[in-house]
């Protein structure tokens, strides 16, 4: 009796699975319904990959901390020589591996990266400003001095000329 139980509830589930009206299941681990059948159209179709601005932004980011590290290395290390091509090449150059450790190889990728090397270099002065002991501590008090001489707060140096925000 147990076992026409049994084989009766087994086929049952058998019924519920074959019926054509049920066209998912349900997942508890992903906790949505997922199809059962899914056409060739859809499994054979060509992935299009898409650049999101979020990612395009992080490269950017990622240009703007290499130009932060390559100004300790000059600064506190004196590593590199203070030419602001030099420092732009190694900072550009640094970006470019960060980015491609985090995968953002594409030509988009890195010219944020650059971007952003760039637009580091045009207003890093302005952290100088807002906060010169942290900076002085970090790279050289000569550096925040010299900074602080030739710059003015809340502007942006581009190509010689001081645009002030």
């Amino acid at each position: 009796m147990a076992m026409a139980a049994q084989s009766d509830g087994f086929q049952a589930r058998i019924d519920r699975i074959n019926n054509p009206r049920n066209v998912s299941y349900f997942d508890p681990e992903l906790k949505m319904h997922v199809p059962k059948r899914v056409s060739k159209e859809f499994v054979n179709r060509k992935r299009v990959k898409r650049l999101g601005v979020v990612t395009v932004g992080v490269s950017g980011v990622l240009g703007g901390l290499a130009y932060i590290a390559v100004q300790v290395m000059s600064g506190r290390f004196g590593l590199l020589a203070p030419s602001e091509v030099v420092m732009f090449g190694v900072a550009a150059i640094l970006a470019i591996v960060l980015g491609m450790l985090v995968r953002h190889k594409s030509f988009l990728h890195i010219g944020a990266q650059v971007m952003g090397v760039a637009l580091m270099m045009a207003s890093a002065h302005n952290a100088v400003w807002m906060f010169p002991d942290a900076v002085s501590q970090v790279t050289s008090t000569a550096y925040v001095i010299q900074v602080q001489a030739t710059t003015t707060p809340n502007s942006i140096m581009l190509l010689g000329e001081t645009y002030t925000l």
